[in-house]
């Protein structure tokens, strides 16, 4: 049987691509069926892993592998055919080559460092729904709060997009990946519920200090855990932030020093310890039970609270940004909304006459 009685006809070249079914004799009467795909100057031969044999059966699958070609067909003109050519360029050189063109840059720098981190040699082809999952984890196992770790999902996917249009890749890994928007909701403690902590013992009393301590300086969980007593000058923390790698400078409170012992301690010594994850999280929950606080306290609240505490009690919103070393104040004003609506609730409370 002839291939040019099989289905339908080629595309033509006039629309940048042809996908042609053809044979490739293995042996006498045996015929292996294959692709040949032209996409933009780029030649592939798709073997099917079909053979005619000259049997009864060769008529079904022709038109199996007809089917197969209308698909790969389909796949091209919808973005959905991948070709290894394109797909093994390195994503770190498109990112370097094309970072001027992009809008929010300080975003996609940290999110290129956080992938660096993660897998240091990363092309398109790596990057797919399996990918993200793994980077998700990685992010998670950083501390990296759920809103933060949704964010960093959307500018990589912007970024694969943004290759796809410049037509420099075939595919998005990431095109049917979702990922849930967490809800704006942060948690935080008011000064009351902060004096009640203080009150309250705890099993573990580096946990109640490295917790205190970062509701009155903001510093996150990563950097608190690293931070030895060389960070800290003349009342003043100085350090290198993990997540975005800028430094920091914030002032500590005569308040704040209370939960710091210098007493024979050396430079390299940390601060806190050794703050073991798992350990600090089941501690943190009972000791917030204890002190009857019902609210849903994870260690990065203590971050929220120093935002929420610094705007009530009149600290400028750019200072504040700063000492929380946020790369772009679009961050912090979520805070100060969360202290509108908390003065809108309060207002509706007052009595009517």
């Amino acid at each position: 049987m002839s291939l040019k009685k099989i289905g339908g006809r080629p595309r033509k070249k006039s629309l940048g691509f042809m996908v042609v079914l053809r044979r490739k004799k293995v042996s006498e009467n045996k015929y292996h069926l294959y692709l040949d795909i032209n996409y933009k100057g780029y030649r592939k031969k798709e073997y099917l892993r079909l053979y005619l044999t000259g049997s009864k059966y060769d008529k079904d699958i022709l038109r199996l592998a007809e089917e197969l070609r209308v698909k790969t067909e389909y796949d091209i003109m919808t973005g959905g055919y991948v070709t290894s050519k394109n797909m093994n360029n390195s994503f770190y050189d498109f990112f370097d080559k094309y970072l001027n063109t992009f809008q929010r840059q300080s975003e996609k720098k940290n999110l290129v460092k956080h992938l660096k981190a993660f897998k240091s040699d990363l092309t398109f082809a790596d990057i797919n729904a399996n990918f993200w999952a793994g980077f998700k984890s990685y992010l998670t196992q950083l501390d990296h709060a759920p809103y933060t770790i949704y964010n960093e999902f959307c500018t990589l996917k912007s970024l694969v997009n943004a290759a796809l249009k410049l037509e420099l890749i075939p595919k998005n890994g990431l095109l049917n990946v979702k990922e849930k928007k967490p809800a704006t909701h942060r948690e935080y403690l008011v000064l009351d519920e902060l004096k009640l902590l203080e009150k309250t013992p705890c099993r573990k009393p580096e946990v109640k200090n490295a917790f205190m301590f970062a509701c009155y300086t903001g510093l996150r969980y990563g950097d608190l855990k690293s931070l030895t007593y060389a960070n800290i000058n003349n009342n003043q923390i100085e350090l290198r932030q993990q997540k975005t790698q800028d430094f920091v400078y914030i002032p500590i409170s005569e308040h704040s020093l209370k939960y710091i012992s210098f007493e024979g301690k050396k430079p390299d010594d940390k601060v806190f310890g050794r703050l073991a994850k798992g350990t600090v999280h089941a501690v943190l929950r009972e000791w917030i039970t204890a002190a009857g606080i019902t609210k849903k306290i994870i260690f990065h609240s203590s971050r929220h609270t120093f935002a929420t505490l610094g705007l009530t009690y009149g600290i400028p919103i750019e200072v504040v940004s700063s000492l929380l070393g946020h790369t772009d104040i679009r961050t912090t004003q979520i805070y100060a909304k969360i202290i509108s609506q908390k003065k809108q609730e309060a207002v509706k409370k007052l009595p009517k006459f």
